[in-house]
């Protein structure tokens, strides 16, 4: 289950069906990138959903068999709590479910009185109304599904009777906390490592000799896409945040693939593809540390390192690799768009 979690978050931050401010703070950064080639270029945020959405189902089947295929020898049964199973619960949880549901839609639908309290006042189009900057969603999405979640679990336990009281709930809430000191540890240690490559300036100077590297290449098409996906992912390894790794890279990758023919936006699935895939390795991925602190509380007969955790998921991050790999250079030589209106090529 953990591992299972954590190859989600970091697959996640390449593929995913829904759209959030981290993707249209990317987007911004594509379209400035590109308008040193085409001055009226404009990015558009469902130019990739086609590319997206199939990703997003290959990659979740992949990364299902892979991890039940490879993980099996590190599964065992836990005790757990008996929960009280309640049909009556079941229902008026899901009628809360959809009362939430129709609420948070509506939160997002203009026009209407009193709706779009989610959305961005300042931008023009609906999709920056959204996920733009001033975006309660696009801000905030998380915390609002959470919100939901933990409002439909203390209905459900509280109509069949699994949670006692107020109290007991607080409880529940923090008992999965229970044994993740050894969490808190490593994420001190990463915090004092980080600064340290902060004040040495060290991952700036790396990646910059990657992105020239890349960029003095004379070669084209699949070549370079190939080149573009293996950088990024080596990149990614020392520099996890995929904001400002797009700062440092959009603005030579972008032009120079469009040069090649290949348009912006397909430029910006390989880099999140290579993102997605360069979190899995990196030792200093807030994530992978959180990951870790979990392995060590259930994993109570083993010492728990970020290494021997990063070889159990090891099969799983090579086949995810090949496989996101296998989409772009397939989805780039069969031609297909991967967007409304927006092709591989310019």
């Amino acid at each position: 289950g953990v591992l299972t979690m954590f190859v989600g978050i970091t697959i996640g931050y390449g593929t995913g069906l829904i759209y959030d401010y981290n993707m249209s703070i990317l987007g911004d950064v594509t379209e400035i990138s590109a308008q040193g080639i085409i001055a009226n270029y404009n990015y558009e945020y469902l130019s990739n959903i086609f590319l997206l959405i199939a990703s997003t189902i290959i990659l979740s089947i992949v990364g299902m068999l892979t991890l039940d295929r490879f993980s099996k020898k590190y599964t065992r049964n836990e005790e757990e709590d008996r929960l009280i199973i309640s049909k009556k619960a079941l229902k008026i949880t899901t009628i809360v479910f959809a009362i939430c549901m129709v609420l948070f839609v509506y939160s997002i639908v203009k026009g209407m009185p009193a709706s779009g309290i989610f959305l961005s006042q300042t931008e023009n189009t609906y999709i920056r109304k959204l996920f733009g900057e001033g975006s309660t969603l696009g801000n905030g999405l998380i915390v609002i599904l959470a919100a939901i979640f933990i409002l439909c679990g203390y209905v459900y336990g509280i109509v069949s009777r699994n949670i006692k009281s107020h109290g007991n709930y607080g409880k529940i809430l923090t008992k999965s906390f229970e044994g993740t000191g050894y969490i808190f540890a490593l994420l001190f240690f990463l915090t004092v490592f980080n600064t340290m490559l902060d004040y040495t300036n060290f991952q700036t100077i790396i990646a910059t000799r990657i992105i020239d590297f890349v960029g003095s290449t004379q070669v084209t098409g699949v070549i370079l896409v190939l080149l573009a996906f293996l950088s990024i992912i080596l990149i990614t390894v020392i520099m996890p945040s995929s904001l400002a790794k797009w700062n440092l890279i959009a603005p030579v990758y972008v032009p120079l693939l469009m040069r090649a023919n290949i348009t912006p936006t397909f430029t910006q699935v390989i880099f999140l593809a290579g993102d997605s895939i360069g979190k899995l390795f990196s030792p200093i991925y807030v994530y992978l540390i959180i990951t870790v602190g979990f392995m060590y509380k259930y994993e109570k007969n083993c010492d728990e390192t970020i290494f021997s955790t990063m070889k159990k998921i090891m099969p799983t991050v090579l086949l995810l690799g090949l496989t996101w790999l296998g989409i772009i250079i397939g989805w780039y030589l069969i031609g297909l768009p991967i967007g409304i209106g927006t092709s591989t090529t310019m």
